[in-house]
C-alpha cells in the first residue's frame, strides 16, 4: 500500500531538449505539456522527497481506500476511492485495503491513520481541554448574542420586566460559563440559562 508524505506547493523545471538529447516523441510532448500548465499557473504539489503529486497518482490502486491525513498527528481529514479528488497540500496520503476501513468512519477529527491502519482517535488531555474551551467560546457567543438588544434596551431605558429578569439569568450564565474550569475535561458540567 502507498503512503506520500508532507506534500508541499513547488514549481516544477521544465526540461528543454535539443537536437542532441534525441528525445522521444512522447518525452517531447510531455515537456510541452507541463511547461504549458507552469504557464497557466497550474498548482503543484510534491512530497517531501520530491515525488510530483500528478505523477503519484498513477500509482494509487483502483479497489483501495484513499485517506488524506494531517502528518504531524495522523488526524484523517479526506478519504475517498478516487485519489484524484484531493488536493494534498500541507497532507500526506496513503491507501488502505477498502475492506480495512472501519464502519462509522467520518472527518469530524475523530480518526487517525497510522502504520498502514486507521483507527479512532485517542484524545489527549490537552485536546479534549481545547475542545471544551470551543464549545464554551461557542456558549459565550450565543449568549452574549441573545443578550445584547436586552443590554441596549437596558441602557436606553426601554426594557421590560420580563426581558430585565431574562437578562440577569443569561449574565449569570455567562458568569458560570467564564468560571468553569476546563482541566476535567470531557467531564464538565456545563451550566444552563
Amino acid at each position: 500500500m502507498k503512503n506520500y508524505e508532507k506534500f508541499t506547493s513547488y514549481k516544477p523545471t521544465v526540461i528543454t531538449y535539443t537536437a542532441a538529447d534525441n528525445p522521444t516523441a512522447e518525452q517531447l510532448q510531455a515537456a510541452k505539456q507541463k511547461q504549458r500548465l507552469v504557464e497557466i499557473g497550474v498548482a503543484f504539489a510534491c512530497t517531501e522527497d520530491g515525488q510530483d503529486w500528478y505523477e503519484v497518482q498513477k500509482t494509487f490502486a483502483s479497489d483501495t481506500m484513499k485517506v488524506m491525513y494531517e502528518p504531524d498527528t495522523g488526524v484523517i481529514r479526506s478519504y475517498g476511492m478516487d485519489v484524484s479528488g484531493f488536493w494534498p497540500l500541507g497532507f500526506s496520503i496513503a491507501e488502505v485495503s477498502a475492506d480495512a476501513v472501519p464502519d462509522g468512519l467520518t472527518l469530524d477529527g475523530s480518526w487517525v491513520y497510522a502504520n498502514g491502519t486507521i483507527s479512532a482517535r485517542i484524545y489527549t488531555t490537552a485536546d479534549l481541554v481545547g475542545q471544551a474551551e470551543a464549545t464554551r467560546n461557542k456558549l459565550l457567543a450565543n449568549a452574549n448574542s441573545t443578550i445584547s438588544l436586552w443590554q441596549t434596551e437596558l441602557a436606553l431605558g426601554t426594557i421590560t420586566d420580563d426581558d430585565k429578569a431574562l437578562l440577569v439569568q443569561w449574565i449569570t450564565y455567562i458568569k458560570a460559563l467564564k468560571a468553569l474550569d476546563l482541566s476535567d475535561a470531557p467531564n464538565i458540567v456545563w451550566p444552563t440559562v
